[in-house]
């Protein structure tokens, strides 16, 4: 759709997502979409957090919602959801891509 309504950005925590969501958000405010900004946890790593009695998904969360705000600009009107889903990176940035119907997919590059 163009233009787009719904933008899914998958950030890692690198300084290449910073930028990817930086430009999603700008892109999203410009054209009053939606924005998903996405983290996919290791599976391995959230069994073992768990294992350990820790809440990764919730340390996680805290942690996108920080890496968010220090990201999007003041102002910005964009409405914003979070998401953090323990799988394999690609198939699950396709699977919530689908699932809430995005229209354009923004990554990093490393």
């Amino acid at each position: 759709m163009i233009p787009p309504r719904t933008i899914l950005a998958a950030v890692d925590f690198s300084e290449p997502s910073r930028v990817a969501l930086e430009f999603a958000a700008r892109l999203a405010n410009q054209c009053h979409a939606t924005l998903h900004v996405l983290h996919v946890e290791d599976p391995l790593l959230a069994a073992a957090a768990r294992a350990e009695g820790l809440d990764l998904s919730r340390e996680t969360r805290e942690e996108l919602a920080g890496f968010t705000a220090g990201s999007i600009a003041a102002g910005a009107w964009t409405p914003l959801n979070h998401h953090v889903v323990s799988g394999q990176p690609t198939n699950t940035i396709c699977d919530i891509a689908s699932r809430e119907q995005a229209d354009v997919i923004v990554v990093g590059m490393h």
